[in-house]
């Protein structure tokens, strides 16, 4: 049997200061031409500006374009939250500029039309204490069958960061800025959909899973209604996973300059660079 490889990309909490130096002249370009400040920010290595959803989205995407012009095609493409979009980039949903603009759209409508939040990981056997305490918090993301994501609005976290360590709750909040994934993102997500209407794709040259569907891809509209869904539904990796076996993918290639999908991803999973033997 042939062996059938997928390409998963990270979203935002993926980003590090010396993520510039991985753009290539074609992302490097685009990024120029329209968005000079993200440029300044990555070349000043400003982890302050590079927390922000409208800086960080759209500077996590433009390296991953920039790898995956080395890869060749795989069988699968997917991705966590934002990486989804690259992942539709690569199976040329739309080009890298189209993709680029649309991302930064992503970020824009985030960081304008959702309140600020937080995201936290915890165990999975504290989701259940945690929602019961606080109504006003959601489950945001499975990402292993021992970690979860809860998310919620700015003025939550003191009370939610108390409550977690009385009780002796492990947690790593994470680097956004937004409660992604929870129904705090709906008008965000509005938004995005009108953008997305007006800012058509093609079908698919390769298969796409997105979470929010639970499925492949089979239509643009599919891509409107995923990625919709995506901003305000939570993430759950371990389907994605099951998705995976049943799909009969044999290996998950990360295409980022480091690990952080394969920290919580029980399947399989390899860097870019050492399964290609890529020099970044």
């Amino acid at each position: 049997m042939a062996t059938k490889i997928a390409h998963a990309y990270p979203g935002q909490g993926a980003q590090f200061p010396e993520m510039g130096k991985y753009l290539s002249r074609k992302a490097l370009q685009i990024a120029t031409e329209s968005f000079q400040k993200l440029i300044t920010a990555l070349e000043k290595q400003d982890k302050e500006i590079l927390t922000e959803t409208e800086f960080v989205q759209p500077a996590v995407y433009l390296v991953e374009a920039s790898l995956m012009e080395k890869l060749p095609s795989p069988s699968l493409v997917l991705g966590h939250s934002s990486g989804e979009y690259a992942a539709l980039v690569e199976a040329r949903v739309w080009d890298v500029r189209t993709g680029f603009e649309i991302i930064r759209a992503r970020g824009h409508f985030s960081a304008s039309f959702a309140p600020k939040g937080f995201m936290v990981q915890i165990p999975s056997n504290s989701r259940q204490q945690v929602l019961g305490e606080f109504k006003s918090v959601y489950l945001a993301a499975i990402n292993s069958e021992d970690r979860v994501v809860v998310a919620g609005v700015e003025a939550d976290w003191k009370k939610l960061k108390e409550f977690l360590e009385e009780n002796h709750v492990e947690y790593t909040l994470l680097h956004v800025s937004a409660p992604f994934h929870t129904p705090y993102m709906e008008k965000a997500a509005q938004r995005l959909r009108s953008f997305l209407e007006i800012n058509p794709g093609k079908m698919p040259a390769i298969s796409v899973y997105l979470n929010a569907l639970k499925r492949v891809v089979q239509s643009y509209d599919d891509v409107i209604e995923g990625l919709t869904l995506g901003l305000t539904k939570p993430i759950n990796w371990l389907e994605t996973q099951e998705y995976l076996k049943r799909s009969e993918i044999s290996t998950l290639v990360e295409v980022y300059p480091r690990p952080y999908l394969s920290k919580f991803t029980s399947f399989p999973t390899y860097n870019v660079s050492e399964f290609y033997h890529l020099t970044l």
